[in-house]
């Protein structure tokens, strides 16, 4: 990894992965994915990631939080956009 990554900090990233319960995302200028499940997706209701994102969108995201023992990072997408 080359940046420090603390909670609330807004990240670049690219879309790796869809699943039914949300996306995992490839933290910019890291080699960390984070996963964005569907209620931070969007401020509107969704029923798949898929419905809003797609393979390799590079999206802005905020990191909710950091489990560094575990390696998992949780990300918001909606809290960068308006309401």
């Amino acid at each position: 990894m080359s940046r420090e990554l603390h909670n609330g900090d807004r990240i670049t990233g690219r879309v790796v992965k869809l699943m039914p319960f949300g996306a995992f995302i490839a933290i910019a200028e890291t080699d960390l994915v984070g996963l964005v499940k569907i209620p931070e997706i969007s401020w509107q209701p969704i029923s798949h990631p898929g419905d809003v994102l797609s393979l390799n969108q590079v999206i802005e995201a905020e990191i909710l939080w950091i489990d560094r023992d575990n390696g998992q990072i949780s990300l918001s997408i909606k809290r960068c956009q308006p309401e």
